[in-house]
């Protein structure tokens, strides 16, 4: 995500996972009640935060649980908020952007046991997708600009 001067916020190095895929649901009692989503394309992961694709309009702050499915690997829970939305005029995709709460003990953080896990797949996905990152980004570059 850029800032007003356009340089870019992210702390975090973005990866591709192939064939991944996200889950998602409301925290809190609406969530509890309506479960998760369909399964959304992921478009991006880092040990930040999340970028997927989705129908669902989802408020900017709105504390959510995500689930990554990723091939041959268990299912992975992560707790964030939502920091953006940006929708496409010629269908109903919304580009969706999640920033993970913090890793640590306290009450509402993910646990440091998934940052471990985020630390394999960036160490796994990362460097084999850098060349195609490369291109993934610079075409994100564009459709900001487009969009």
């Amino acid at each position: 995500m850029k800032d007003k001067k356009g340089l870019d916020r992210r702390k975090c190095n973005r990866f591709e996972v192939l064939g991944a895929e996200v889950m998602f649901k409301k925290a809190g009692l609406f969530g509890w009640l309506s479960g998760f989503s369909k399964t959304c394309n992921l478009l991006n992961l880092s040990k930040g935060g999340v970028g997927f694709l989705t129908d669902a309009i989802l408020k900017p702050g709105q504390k959510v649980f995500i689930v990554f499915l990723v091939p041959s690997a268990p299912p992975l829970t992560l707790r964030g908020r939502i920091s953006w939305q940006a929708s496409f005029e010629f269908d109903r995709t919304v580009r969706t952007g999640v920033e993970f709460m913090p890793f640590g003990s306290n009450r509402g953080w993910n646990s440091r046991n998934v940052l471990e896990v985020l630390n394999r797949l960036e160490q796994t996905h990362g460097e084999k997708e850098s060349s195609s990152n490369m291109k993934s980004n610079i075409n994100r570059e564009i459709e900001e600009h487009i969009f």
